[in-house]
């Protein structure tokens, strides 16, 4: 039998003993019994000799117990991974010995920040003044960013390009809009697709709508099966499919929200020798970075594999 510890440490300890319990599990789970403290937490394992994933096990009932924590009890905390360190440890010569493990990364979103200039600061003087309003779409966009569930996530990002369809047609076409808004989820493909060369007189771009189009049958299958889980790419991908789609109908809205560099590719691939990822972006961006104009920046996701 193989034993193993996960030990939750909180950055800033709870100051109440309401959140002080040792609860038992008696099935046949891995995970034997949980310790909550104001420190932290500590999950204590059990494997059988023949079970070779234990690392990979602990990864996914951590993240199970997280996601209750936070959803049932309304342990906030422990919904942003900044809050806390994670370590493992195994069972070793009657004691705990730290495991020696990588940090697999992965990128979920990209952010291209914009040096500031004059431009930009007299359009948040108008934004702060009460004119040039943030768009609710691109809003909620930016915000899902901050959610740590995959689910959850993902859901946010689709939702955010519904409501961003929704704003587009509401503005452009009043009438339509309104019967928009009596649908809780409009066919965002149909209104990208014949209504929208009807319409504007433009095609929505063919590519970009067939991407749209997978990520909400992947959303689709998330509400419907909750067990399903969107991997770190079709996250990653279902931001940049939803930035590409509200920025190109703040284009065509012209309301002051277009970015240019929202548009261009950009792809990592891992450097094997370092574990860093080397970031491949369009002409276009290289020489935007060259010269200044944005820096990049990165949100990423991360879990631990056994170190080989």
């Amino acid at each position: 039998m193989k034993k193993f510890k996960v030990e939750t440490i909180l950055k800033k300890w709870l100051e109440n003993k309401h959140f002080v319990v040792e609860i038992i599990n008696e099935t046949d789970l891995a995970l034997k019994k949980i310790e909550f403290t104001a420190k932290g937490s500590s999950c204590f394992f059990c494997f059988e000799e023949s079970e070779v994933d234990e690392v990979a096990t602990m990864n996914d009932l951590h993240k199970r117990l997280i996601d209750y924590v936070v959803t049932a009890w309304d342990f906030d905390i422990y919904g942003n991974k900044q809050n806390y360190s994670l370590t493992f440890f195994e069972w070793v010569n009657e004691e705990w010995k730290e495991m020696n493990l990588d940090l697999m990364v992965s990128v979920s979103s990209i952010n291209f920040h914009p040096k500031i200039e004059q431009k930009e600061a007299d359009l948040l003087i108008s934004h702060i003044n009460g004119k040039n309003e943030l768009p609710l779409a691109l809003i909620l966009l930016k915000r899902s960013k901050l959610i740590h569930d995959e689910r959850s996530k993902f859901v946010s990002i689709i939702t955010a390009c519904e409501i961003g369809v929704k704003e587009f047609y509401s503005k452009k076409i009043p009438e339509l809009g309104l019967l928009l808004d009596e649908m809780t989820s409009p066919p965002v493909v149909k209104l990208l697709g014949s209504l929208f060369k009807k319409y504007f007189e433009e095609t929505f771009p063919k590519e970009l709508r067939s991407k749209l189009e997978k990520m909400i049958e992947i959303r689709n299958s998330i509400v419907h099966r909750s067990a399903i889980k969107p991997t770190h790419t079709e996250l990653l991908s279902c931001y940049v499919v939803v930035l590409k789609t509200l920025n190109f109908l703040n284009k065509k809205s012209d309301n002051g929200f277009y970015n240019e560099y929202y548009d261009e590719e950009v792809s990592f691939e891992p450097i094997e020798s370092t574990g860093q990822l080397q970031i491949n972006g369009s002409d276009k961006l290289n020489k935007a970075v060259e010269e200044g104009k944005i820096i990049y920046g990165f949100d990423i996701n991360s879990e631990y594999i056994i170190n080989d």
